[in-house]
């Protein structure tokens, strides 16, 4: 049995096909942040993904090895959580970072305490932000932050946040919608 699939169409050119998981996630980001129909969503890197998981792999084949030689409950219950970590972190290396929406990107932000981190890795809590595309000044040259506001007004707001693995070709796309957006409201 095959998952719903629906294609979704953006100014009458078909935009990406779409999970019924995926259609689901999207309504639930336009009621949580009114920022519109999501048009194109991102994800790290293909070549960050492939050796992230490969390392992931390696350590928990290490964490298993280990786990089978020890004799110890114990040391079997700390083996057996770093193995299960690895395989979480293999399974969740896909996981969407950038959603780019009518009225801005909703990013993931970076994670400002242990407890965020152990709620993301565990839970699979998205610490979400929405940036609304007129008040983005700049991005950082390594995509680690943007620089949220208006320098004449007086302030200027750093939200970190964790597009710094995404492929050039998907930075490049995300700028050229923010100039866009921009001029289109000038």
């Amino acid at each position: 049995d095959l998952p719903y699939i629906n294609i979704i169409y953006y100014r009458g050119m078909p935009c990406k096909v779409r999970t019924e998981a995926e259609i689901v996630k999207a309504e639930e980001l336009q009621r949580r942040f009114s920022c519109g129909a999501v048009e194109k969503t991102y994800e790290n890197g293909r070549l960050v993904v492939f050796v992230l998981q490969a390392v992931f792999a390696v350590v928990g084949i290490y964490f298993f090895c280990l786990f089978m030689r020890e004799t110890s409950a114990g040391h079997k219950i700390y083996l057996l959580a770093g193995l299960f970590f690895c395989l979480l972190r293999i399974y969740r290396q896909r996981d969407i970072v950038c959603y780019v929406t009518e009225k801005g990107l909703v990013v993931r932000k970076q994670c400002h305490s242990l407890y965020e981190f152990f709620s993301e890795q565990i839970k699979g809590t998205e610490y979400l932000v929405f940036i609304p595309y007129k008040i983005i000044f700049s991005v950082s040259p390594e995509w680690a932050d943007f620089e949220l506001g208006q320098p004449e007004i007086g302030g200027i707001v750093i939200q970190a946040v964790r597009l710094r693995f995404l492929s050039k070709e998907a930075k490049q796309n995300i700028l050229e919608r923010i100039r866009h957006e921009q001029e289109r409201e000038e």
